[in-house]
């Protein structure tokens, strides 16, 4: 005897059909219109980055011009980073200046720094005073402590460390984030000669 036929309900209809479309459903990878809004130009690197990308996509491209886009970002931020303000620190407080550095504990107390900004269009020079809790210091450090000597890193290794998802979210956040818990903290272990500190944003361990 054959079993009966078993029809399926509405509900069941629904949710196979939600299913089935869950299944075949992926995101497409967009280009940032913001960055097709731009002028490109062949005068510039990323005037012309800009062009190839616009081509890339007029000719359906999407490979390519998600790749020039990727790196016209990377670019971008590297010029960032290259040109920011000439800062010469000088730390007031914080480090008793003893001969030797125990980087392997840490440091007690908070740096108290005074930073000079020259401005690279005018020359003027501008100075300030900064807080920076040892915490911040110490964070930036231990992770260094992990490296061989010698060994070097792109400040993008350090999103993580200071509680961020990447570079971009440090550097949209440069006044809590970026000077505080980075910039600050590396120009210190700088000065006390523990790392080497590239204006492009390398950073080498030296002791």
């Amino acid at each position: 005897m054959d079993e009966p036929f078993l029809s399926m309900t509405g509900n069941e209809k629904i949710s196979k059909e939600v299913k089935s479309k869950e299944i075949i459903s992926y995101s497409e990878p967009k280009l940032d219109l913001s960055l097709l809004r731009k002028q490109g130009n062949s005068k510039t690197y990323p005037g012309m980055m800009i062009q190839k990308m616009k081509e890339a996509r007029a000719q359906s491209n999407l490979d390519v011009a998600m790749l020039i886009q990727y790196f016209y970002k990377e670019y971008i931020k590297f010029e960032r980073i290259r040109n920011l303000p000439l800062i010469k620190i000088d730390i007031i407080d914080g480090w008793k200046g003893k001969d030797k550095i125990n980087i392997s504990i840490g440091f007690e107390n908070d740096f108290l720094i005074e930073t000079h900004n020259k401005d690279k269009e005018t020359g003027k020079i501008s100075t300030s005073k900064h807080t920076i809790p040892r915490e911040n210091v110490n964070r930036i450090l231990f992770f260094i402590n992990k490296w061989k000597i010698g060994e070097s890193h792109e400040c993008y290794d350090f999103a993580t460390v200071i509680g961020e998802r990447d570079w971009e979210e440090v550097w949209k956040k440069r006044m809590k984030v970026y000077f505080p818990c980075y910039y600050y903290p590396v120009k210190i272990l700088e000065k006390l000669g523990v790392i080497k500190y590239s204006g492009r944003g390398t950073i080498t361990r030296l002791k």
